[in-house]
């Protein structure tokens, strides 16, 4: 299973696209949705973030936590989404730190709390990070309608987003994606094909490996060709790229010859996905 964060600051887009991908690639992909009413302290850390801002943050860190849904094991689909990276939570917790609503010892434990839960989690193999304007933001947190986010301070956006735009610089280039959410057009099918490039690495990694193991017995074609060595080399190459080829071929086609001989085995029906918040 191949674990996605999608991130981005509040209003960013993430549960649109979030939507989008899990139609789009039907039981091929699984989800976690961060829904802020299952926070028990969500009214209040908006009516009075000072008190209730640990308490908030400790909370959300539990939800993704409790979620038996991220964890390996049998039927698991290819994709599995968050719809924010688990570590995006200190993001906003430094930014209420900033606000005097943290103490900095109580961004400390939480710090701790939460590199202490990340570790027991599985890590991420690709980003989308939902970039755009403070303008689309806010157009974003009008069309949901959230009753708590009616009065939020315009700075309180701005700095937000501020500090999201610096903790995307450490996120790896590699294996992140920059969506720009502005104007609401973006292209689908190449967040897919991004999505789906995960595991080339090992695939490049398994290839060399091969061609090392079926290397070894090289001198076995030497003496089978001594009077011909340029003849046994050229079959020896021919031989492991025929190999590397059909493994990957392999490879690339399990999933189709899995549901072909074991139908026991095949997904139920994709179900669209519906917000929930």
């Amino acid at each position: 299973m191949k674990y996605i964060a999608i991130c981005g600051t509040v209003g960013a887009g993430k549960t649109t696209l979030l939507g989008r991908l899990i139609d789009r690639l039907g039981p091929r992909a699984a989800f976690h949705e961060e829904r802020p009413q299952d926070n028990p302290y969500i009214n209040d850390y908006y009516s009075d973030s000072k008190r209730w801002s640990f308490h908030s943050q400790v909370s959300f860190l539990s939800l993704y936590f409790d979620d038996p849904a991220w964890r390996p094991g049998e039927g698991q689909p290819e994709f599995f989404f968050f719809d924010r990276a688990f570590l995006e939570n200190l993001v906003i917790a430094k930014y209420r730190l900033r606000q005097q609503d943290l103490t900095q010892d109580e961004y400390g434990i939480l710090c701790k709390l939460a590199n202490g839960i990340a570790s027991l989690m599985p890590p991420i193999d690709k980003y989308l990070y939902l970039d755009c304007s403070v303008s689309t933001i806010i157009e974003h947190m009008h069309q949901r309608g959230r009753e708590y986010e009616d009065e939020l301070d315009l700075m309180y956006v701005y700095e937000l987003k501020e500090l999201y735009d610096e903790w995307a610089k450490t996120l790896p280039p590699d294996r992140t994606l920059r969506i720009s959410m502005d104007g609401g057009e973006y292209d689908l099918e190449q967040i897919v094909r991004f999505l789906e490039a995960v595991g080339r690495r090992s695939l490049h990694i398994f290839c060399i490996h091969t061609v090392e193991i079926i290397a070894i017995p090289w001198y076995l074609m030497v003496a089978r060709f001594s009077d011909r060595p340029v003849l046994g080399m050229w079959l020896q190459y021919a031989i492991a790229l025929g190999s590397i080829w059909l493994v990957c071929e392999l490879l690339r086609a399990r999933r189709a010859l899995i549901i072909r001989f074991f139908p026991a085995r095949r997904k139920s029906p994709a179900v669209h996905y519906t917000a929930r918040h």
